[in-house]
């Protein structure tokens, strides 16, 4: 009978390494026909501090040291599996990645959930699922690879992707790429866009990026591209930043509501398209249009003239 281990343990395991077959692949990331999503708008790429085993482990030590999980321990003996496309890497972390994760998952938040107040302060988490990107909310038909979404929304797959991923192979995206060739560095960027496309669609403030080689985790600064990096993470990663519904850690970076329509001064003059039109009537009459010089503004169907 397998050992009972702490979650903490059951999420040390390391995934048996992937070898990338290289095979002259497309390095190019996806593009977005519409525009939606470009490398140019991404600004300034750095460092995330605070996504260190040292935080996790304050945020979220009592329940990864505490709640216990049938261990799970990966064979060091397996053959080493080989990949050589995106498609691949996909089933390979389906393979190693998926069960586990949503084991763990599960195992957290019914701690969490259950235990009684003397022994642990429940933290003010949301149950999450991960799962594959469709069985979250799809907006404009963009699917993410990867969903983390509130366990219990109704109805089903309507939810919001709280943590949209992709998946990537390393000869598409890597971090040594962020200050490399300018063409790797586009690539770079490409694929970044991709990422805060999704979570601006979701308004979701995390993302990650998962290779064959590591996980980079991805905070979302504001609505102008602006994001922060995780160091990489060789084959590990977490779902605890999806649960958060308040606070600092929040998941959700919703768009801020657009600025109010500016009062309109005393002394500019407001007037139709018709009375425009009326004003300048005259004209089959033989009398010339009065001439105004001033400041044109557009708005709506209505246009402002300040007079000068």
């Amino acid at each position: 009978m397998a050992a009972q281990v702490s979650l903490m343990a059951y999420l040390q395991h390391g995934m048996p390494p992937l070898t990338l077959l290289r095979q002259g692949q497309n390095e190019n990331n996806t593009t977005c026909l519409s525009r939606k999503y470009h490398a140019g708008q991404i600004g300034d790429v750095t460092h995330w501090e605070g996504f260190n085993l040292g935080t996790i482990e304050q945020r979220f030590g009592t329940i990864l040291y505490n709640a216990t999980i049938t261990d799970e321990p990966l064979n060091p003996q397996s053959p080493r599996r080989y990949m050589n496309s995106e498609t691949v890497l996909r089933t390979r972390v389906d393979t190693y990645l998926s069960n586990r994760l949503t084991r763990a998952l599960r195992c957290g938040f019914q701690y969490n959930n259950n235990a009684p107040p003397n022994l642990h302060r429940r933290l003010p988490l949301t149950t999450v699922l991960y799962d594959a990107g469709n069985m979250a909310q799809m907006i404009e038909q963009f699917i993410p690879d990867i969903a983390y979404y509130d366990a219990n929304h109704q109805p089903a797959g309507k939810a919001k992707n709280r943590v949209p991923g992709d998946i990537k192979p390393s000869y598409k995206w890597a971090y040594p790429r962020m200050d490399g060739h300018p063409t790797k560095n586009h690539e770079f960027r490409q694929a970044l866009s991709q990422i805060n496309w999704y979570m601006t669609q979701h308004e979701s403030r995390y993302s990650f990026i998962l290779t064959d080689e590591a996980l980079v985790a991805v905070r979302r600064l504001d609505f102008k591209g602006n994001l922060e990096l995780s160091e990489p993470i060789p084959w590990a990663t977490s779902g605890m930043l999806a649960a958060h519904d308040q606070g600092p850690l929040d998941w959700k970076l919703p768009r801020p509501p657009p600025p109010p329509v500016p009062a309109i001064p005393q002394h500019y003059r407001a007037h139709s398209q018709d009375q425009g039109h009326q004003r300048d009537s005259g004209r089959g009459s033989g009398q010339q249009p009065r001439q105004e010089s001033g400041k044109k503004y557009g708005h709506g169907n209505r246009r402002w003239e300040c007079f000068t």
